[in-house]
């Protein structure tokens, strides 16, 4: 079963999205900080794994409404993206791919 978190992610940077991670614990304490801003797929699949069991991650692009998933890392089997956004690119690419498990 392919990973639904990291094909998110790689759809998303495919259509000219850019992320910001924040772990599921710090962004509760820390408003407003992130694990990782940028547009690299790696870098933003590396920082959702920071604080362990999972992250809150946005995506956002010119022209386009910022749109929230939650990774969660300790689900059995392996599917990551465990809520997000409605009505955007997210929701789109879920009914389109079966959640992340078949091309789009």
């Amino acid at each position: 079963m392919a990973n639904s978190g990291l094909q998110m992610l790689k759809a998303a940077a495919a259509s000219g999205y850019s992320f910001q991670v924040a772990g599921l614990e710090g962004w509760n304490e820390y408003p407003g900080e992130y694990d990782y801003q940028g547009d690299s797929v790696d870098k933003a699949w590396a920082a959702s794994k920071l604080e362990g069991c999972g992250a809150n991650i946005w995506i956002q692009k010119e022209g386009a409404k910022s749109e929230w998933a939650m990774f969660i890392h300790v689900n059995d089997p392996e599917e990551t993206l465990a809520d997000f956004s409605c009505d955007g690119f997210i929701e789109a690419w879920s009914e389109s791919t079966e959640h992340g498990q078949r091309a789009a």
